[in-house]
């Protein structure tokens, strides 16, 4: 992860460093490369930063966010980078939770003769934002996500097949973190798609994934199997997406039930993804998956997160672009614990969220940005519960 990161930013450094420089709006170049320096700045009232159910704490936060990203072009192929910090500046308990989060990213899409591609990319983030749901404090961690996915069709055209990787490595700065969460997720795949119109295949997708936690105490470790069948494209008129159906089946590899069996268990999972365009200003964005995901909460190593969101997007006149958008994440939890009453029973939280964005360029360099978020955690484990509001404003500029 540290040569990952070191090799990206010296990529960067040098990318910067070389080449004569040609300047005009929004489009920088240093001979091939094109780069796009860009800066972030929003204030947001929040009236509940800590997620807490009672004594919520409400603060106002300004956040400055510079980056750049450059691009290479090289024939076929494209070569891209990025890097973003966005420091956060809070008007209560500055000491302790003031941040600077830093994003470093790479990506290559290569393609080759014989419709062979490959495509590969890297993203390190050095940050305090919320890690998962049931994690709400900004605690220091590192996280990088690796993917790679190779594929070729065949001379006909109607089968084609991609191999692909992804790794995912979490590490948390602070000891009480580390035990539990500092992590390494493994999962090569591959998936077969017949074309059974230009525009529409059916998919075939098998994933092998292994979860190492680099504590040897840490007894959630596991290795797991999931296959999965849908199809991709033109699902509906004005619809294109992808929808997947399967099972994903895992087995720990020391945690153990109460006779002394390694435990295992089997899940369905989802994946449901599309984009409606009503016309050239009105489209919808649908979501909906269904997946196991690792958790802290007593004895339950996963919890079944089911999750749906809808967005709208809307153009208004010749500027203005609106959005609005809903969702609902429902956590499953599998055995049962004592509540604040003594009651024995398994947990259950739902997060409702609702949002509007509005969005309007006063030059194709300047976009004044401005939204409304609602956030809510229902459980009937109450103690979880809390509602979050946030308001913001802002400005992006883009060279």
């Amino acid at each position: 992860m540290r040569v990952q990161k070191s090799f990206l930013a010296g990529s960067l450094l040098t990318l910067l460093l070389t080449g004569s420089f040609a300047f005009g709006q929004g489009n920088m170049k240093a001979g091939m490369i094109e780069i796009h320096p860009y800066l972030d700045f929003s204030v947001v009232s929040d009236d509940n930063i800590y997620l807490q159910k009672d004594n919520a704490k409400s603060a106002t936060i300004t956040k400055i966010k510079p980056g750049i990203g450059i691009s290479l072009p090289v024939e076929k192929h494209k070569f891209s980078l990025g890097y973003n910090a966005e420091i956060q500046n809070y008007s209560i308990n500055t000491s302790t939770i003031n941040a600077k989060n830093h994003t470093v990213s790479g990506a290559a899409e290569l393609k080759f003769p014989s419709d062979i591609i490959l495509n590969v990319k890297d993203t390190y983030k050095n940050t305090t934002d919320q890690a998962f749901s049931e994690l709400v404090e900004r605690v220091k961690r590192e996280q990088n996500n690796f993917s790679a996915e190779a594929g070729l069709m065949s001379t006909d055209r109607k089968i084609s097949v991609t191999a692909n990787f992804a790794q995912e490595l979490h590490r948390y700065i602070q000891n009480a973190y580390r035990q539990n969460l500092n992590r390494t997720i493994n999962t090569p795949g591959l998936n077969l798609y017949f074309n059974y119109s230009p525009k529409t295949s059916l998919v075939l997708a098998y994933n092998m994934g292994t979860i190492a936690y680099q504590d040897s105490s840490n007894v959630h470790s596991s290795k797991y199997d999931e296959i999965m069948l849908g199809a991709k494209g033109d699902l509906a008129p004005k619809t294109v997406g992808l929808i997947k159906l399967g099972v994903h089946m895992r087995k720990y590899d020391k945690l153990k039930d109460s006779a002394g069996k390694l435990q295992e268990f089997n899940e369905m999972i989802a994946i449901f993804g599309t984009k409606t365009n009503f016309s050239g200003r009105t489209n919808m964005e649908l979501t909906v998956s269904r997946a196991p995901v690792e958790s802290i909460y007593g004895p339950n190593a996963y919890n079944v997160s089911t999750y749906a969101g809808i967005k709208l997007n809307q153009k208004i006149g010749n500027k203005l672009s609106l959005s609005i958008n809903g969702a609902s994440n429902i956590s499953d939890y599998p055995k049962e614990m004592l509540d604040s009453a003594g009651v024995s029973k398994k947990r259950q939280d739902t997060i409702s969220s609702a949002g509007l964005n509005v969005s309007y360029p006063l030059q194709d360099w300047i976009n004044i940005i401005a939204g409304y978020a609602l956030s809510t955690r229902s459980s009937n484990f109450s103690v979880f519960d809390y509602t979050d509001k946030q308001v913001n404003a802002g400005i992006h500029l883009i060279f």
